[in-house]
């Protein structure tokens, strides 16, 4: 039986720098964290959402069943085997989820106004990265990170000072909130980080 929790070893070895763990966010936890989103800034749907390393893809195809908020949805997967499984389990399926082999880091995040990373096993390094990217994405119209690892406050800082001293453009300043999620690998709920600009 095919998993999307086990890939080959000559594909890790392909990508020696790169996080392989999988585990699964719970749906009906991320689409009432959505809809919390859609109400609390007054969004005007569709909403494009994107998951850095969805796996076999379950979050997304749920997500889709579940929330008429969404617009476009894409699941990003860096293991073939776990890509190939994705479209493999939606074939048959009459999903419109956007499914990208390939890594996340090297995509434009801009089209997307909410932003989901499964980060707990991410390495510091690409959780820096992730909100690097996603803070200089466009800010204009909301646009949300939501991670189950708090990213580095002393980064985030950083790039708060960088927004305040931007003199010919529009400033920001990086906000989060801690909610709670249902993650497949704990028994209690876990705290997810929503990250925002105002």
């Amino acid at each position: 039986m095919e998993s999307a929790f086990r890939i080959p070893k000559t594909e890790i070895n392909k990508f020696p720098n790169k996080d392989h763990t999988y585990g699964e966010t719970d749906s009906i936890s991320m689409s009432n964290l959505i809809n919390y989103l859609v109400k609390k800034f007054n969004i005007t749907p569709p909403i494009n959402f994107i998951d850095l390393g969805c796996g076999d893809g379950k979050l997304c195809r749920d997500l889709e069943l579940l929330n008429g908020n969404l617009g476009l949805i894409t699941g990003v997967e860096l293991s073939k085997t776990r890509h190939n499984l994705c479209k493999k389990l939606y074939a048959n399926s009459d999903t419109e989820i956007q499914w990208i082999h390939g890594d996340f880091i090297n995509m434009d995040w801009n089209e997307y106004d909410i932003i989901y990373a499964c980060n707990t096993c991410f390495s510091e390094h690409i959780n820096e990265i992730i909100l690097e990217k996603w803070s200089k994405i466009n800010q204009t119209n909301p646009k949300f990170l939501i991670t189950l690892k708090e990213l580095p406050i002393d980064q985030i800082n950083k790039i708060n000072n960088k927004f305040k001293s931007n003199k010919n453009k529009q400033r920001y300043v990086i906000h989060m909130e801690s909610h709670k999620m249902n993650v497949s690998w704990l028994k209690d709920k876990t705290n997810c980080f929503v990250y925002y600009t105002e």
